[in-house]
């Protein structure tokens, strides 16, 4: 299965492996590098693929050994990269360009026929690759595609909008996914040839609620497509949402996720979480939350937060990728830390216990429809804290609400459970 991460500053001292006990906890990986870099971190199999701002290392033993895969990508940095059962791509900062390697960085040959010049990595934090069999979609300045494993490409973005800058891509089954910066999540049906939005449930943008959130990654795990979206340290509407129709409509996936945001903190929208599947389990980064695993396709998260940081202070947790035995997290300023499999138990409970709480539309033009466990009340706030609609419910689990008599702008959901938790929820009527 082809694994793709993207791009994140990060920077530090690592210790070696050797010198850490592996106890249920993540431990350093023993790649060293120094300084504030770009970094992406991708995998397949047991091959394991790490970027900074200038080199590439490579590691075929679940990351006991690297080396440096670095010479033929150019002296600018290096963008966003894909492994594949038969081949590494990469995309050289300095041009934008692809580049393809069929024997894991030993040697490289450009594929970019058809590419313009920083079409993919407009910078370094910008631009995402993904394949299926021979094909693959490249993002950046729109998006292009390549039937031939890259040899040549042909832009295809036909319904995007002419600025939107593509932050990650999914392939699942006919269907392809493309996340924007400014525009949410775009669909097409036919390889490329077309776009269309598909943005019902998600939040509207944080700073912009006239737009819909902004999208920095997708995945898929079986029938599931999951998004992460970015807000503002302690609006709980954002973070990662999950859809069962193919995109059609979205749900906030937040049960044992706890406030974190995805995407908020010390890059604000350029501070990216990602997720990586394997097998029946799919995990997620948050920026300032650590590390999540899920066992029931996003239902309930668990938390796997438990670091032998030593003196060097907790690690802020940036991406995520899987090996068939490891898996592997980038860190901001605490550099690279690993963890076995096996250590992640299906089954487990949530550190957090919060009950699922899924709204949609949201934006609305007027009615919402909710889902949760056992609501007992609930109340509308506007902007002003003024109470605009107040309702019991009764212990009902589904109902709806209706805010068509109230004025366009931004409300607050104040949702009380049968538990006694109060959870608040950003509305924004249309």
């Amino acid at each position: 299965m082809t694994k793709l991460l993207r791009i994140f500053i990060v920077a530090g001292l690592i210790l070696p492996l050797s010198s850490r006990a592996i106890l249920a906890q993540w431990v350093a990986s023993n790649l060293h590098w120094g300084g504030g870099v770009y970094a992406h971190i991708a995998s397949n199999g047991t091959n394991v693929y790490f970027t900074d701002i200038g080199s590439m290392f490579y590691s075929s033993n679940d990351g006991i050994t690297w080396i440096n895969i670095s010479s033929g990508l150019g002296t600018n940095g290096i963008g966003p990269i894909l492994a594949d059962e038969s081949h590494l791509f990469a995309v050289a900062g300095d041009s934008g360009f692809v580049f393809r390697s069929s024997d894991n960085g030993t040697t490289w040959d450009s594929v970019s026929s058809g590419l313009p010049a920083n079409a993919i990595a407009i910078n370094l934090n910008t631009g995402a690759l993904v394949g299926a069999a021979t094909n693959l979609y490249a993002g950046g300045a729109g998006i292009f595609y390549s039937s031939n494993f890259g040899a040549s490409w042909v832009k295809r973005s036909d319904g995007l909008p002419s600025d939107a800058l593509i932050k990650a891509l999914v392939v699942s089954g006919s269907n392809v996914y493309a996340a924007t910066s400014s525009y949410g999540v775009f669909r097409s049906t036919d390889s490329g040839l077309s776009w269309t939005t598909v943005n019902k449930g998600l939040p509207s943008n944080y700073y912009n609620i006239s737009l819909p959130a902004q999208v920095i990654s997708l995945t898929t795990l079986g029938t599931c497509l999951f998004a992460g979206t970015i807000g503002h340290d302690g609006d709980t509407s954002y973070g990662v949402y999950r859809s069962t129709d193919s995109g059609t409509t979205w749900y906030h996936s937040d049960n044992g996720l706890g406030l974190h945001n995805i995407g908020t903190g010390l890059l604000e929208c350029d501070s990216a979480v990602e997720f990586a599947v394997t097998g029946t389990r799919i995990f997620a980064v948050l920026d300032a939350g650590g590390v999540y695993c899920s066992a029931d396709s996003g239902q309930t998260w668990s938390n796997y937060n438990q670091w032998d940081w030593g003196p060097y202070g907790e690690p802020l947790t940036r991406a995520i990728t899987v090996t068939n035995q490891t898996a592997f997290v980038v860190t901001y300023l605490r550099g690279l830390w690993q963890r076995p499999l096996s250590d992640f138990k299906a089954g487990v409970t949530p550190v957090t216990s919060a009950a699922a709480v899924e709204i949609s539309p949201n934006p609305t033009d007027g009615l919402v429809s909710i889902h949760a466990g056992k609501v007992v009340h609930l109340v509308v706030e506007n902007l002003l804290g003024e109470s605009v609609l107040e309702q019991a419910a009764t212990r009902s689990t589904d109902f709806t609400l209706d805010l068509s008599q109230q004025p366009a702008g931004v409300y607050y959901l104040r949702i009380t459970l049968g538990t006694g938790e109060v959870r608040t929820i950003k509305l924004v009527k249309e």
